[in-house]
């Protein structure tokens, strides 16, 4: 299977067989992937391969930046506008999607890795056009990815109304946030377990880490062997300390899907997650592959202390998460039900 990826990262092409995957990048940036942007050129060869029929399928990552904001004046429209035609014409590339993909049927997958529960509205073209869109943070709703997207789209019945809603919410699907490192990146499993609860991490990006880092201090009050560095760790030191923990508390950041859900699995330990805010695709359960709790009251305590009673569940937990990890979310595996699940719908 050939591949065209147009993107701001090369998911596909780094995860992918060599020569399998065309990477052009049409991010915002200026001076990344100097000899891969979508520039004019790729853009012509692009579109004469697709008309020889050279693709079975067309990845594209979400758009990066808009053509045209409503919040800013004309003059700083023009003025933006003008900075991307001379500095990184190639960040135009997926707005000119239905130009150069011309008449070919070629399939289009559709993907947002990125934090945010809402679809910018400059990707609606690229809604119409794909196959299917896969969504990381994707609203257990999933008419609320389009919330606030523009003045029609502050009311969630207002927008279930839309014909441009209406016809393509079918083509939206989860998908995880997944690890790509090579497995001998992370240590072997710890069975020699010297700290109740690990966790570190930055806080300023949302309440469920504060308010939940006074839950935290009241266990290591109660007795409990608490682990918060006070200062950031190197890679091999945090997965280090990951492993020497029974739980790993992995409350959501910048969004839900966190690499620390994986990593703590990784190591042999059990992630401790805040209720899943998200709709998800093959999900880590409760009490099987990792321990949820409510973010209200006392219960990321009340948690901690019933799951430690039991630290021979808490091995197996580990055990299963990790087994379930592997099957289902390698950066490969998911990329993998991506193609299927597209393909499948031309069918």
């Amino acid at each position: 299977m050939r591949i065209l990826e147009l993107a701001d990262e090369d998911f596909f092409r780094g995860t992918l067989p060599p020569g399998q995957v065309d990477f052009f990048y049409a991010g915002g940036s200026p001076h990344k992937y100097q000899d891969q942007r979508f520039n004019q050129a790729a853009l012509l060869r692009v579109r004469r391969l697709l008309a020889q029929g050279h693709y079975d399928l067309i990845a594209c990552s979400v758009n990066p930046l808009p053509l045209w904001r409503a919040d800013r004046g004309l003059a700083r429209n023009l003025l933006l506008f003008l900075n991307r035609l001379f500095r990184c014409s190639h960040s135009f590339g997926i707005s000119l999607l239905p130009f150069f993909i011309g008449r070919s049927r070629v399939p289009i997958l559709a993907y947002n890795r990125k934090d945010a529960p809402i679809l910018a509205r400059q990707n609606f073209g690229l809604l119409r056009h794909c196959t299917r869109f896969f969504i990381r943070e994707l609203p257990q709703n999933n008419w609320n990815l389009f919330l606030f997207t523009s003045s029609k789209n502050e009311d969630v019945v207002n927008i279930t109304r839309q014909p441009l809603f209406q016809n393509n919410i079918g083509k939206i699907r989860p998908m995880p946030l997944g690890y790509a490192q090579p497995m001998d990146s992370y240590l072997p499993f710890s069975e020699n377990k010297t700290t109740d609860l690990f966790y570190a991490g930055r806080n300023h990006s949302t309440t469920v880490r504060s308010k939940g880092l006074a839950q935290l201090e009241r266990l290591r009050d109660l007795g409990y062997r608490v682990d918060i560095p006070e200062t950031p760790l190197e890679r091999d030191e945090f997965l280090r300390r990951c492993a020497a923990a029974h739980l790993v508390w992995s409350p959501e950041g910048l969004g839900w899907d966190c690499h620390r859900h994986y990593e703590s699995l990784l190591v042999g330990s059990v992630p401790l997650i805040n209720s899943p805010t998200i709709e998800r695709h093959h999900p880590l359960e409760h009490g099987v592959h990792c321990l949820y709790y409510f973010i209200e009251g006392d219960h990321l305590v009340e948690t901690v202390r019933a799951a430690l009673k039991d630290t021979e569940r808490l091995r197996a937990i580990s055990r299963q998460g990790r087994e379930h990890i592997l099957l289902w979310h390698r950066h490969e595996r998911i990329i993998q039900y991506m193609i299927e699940e597209t393909l499948a719908a031309t069918k």
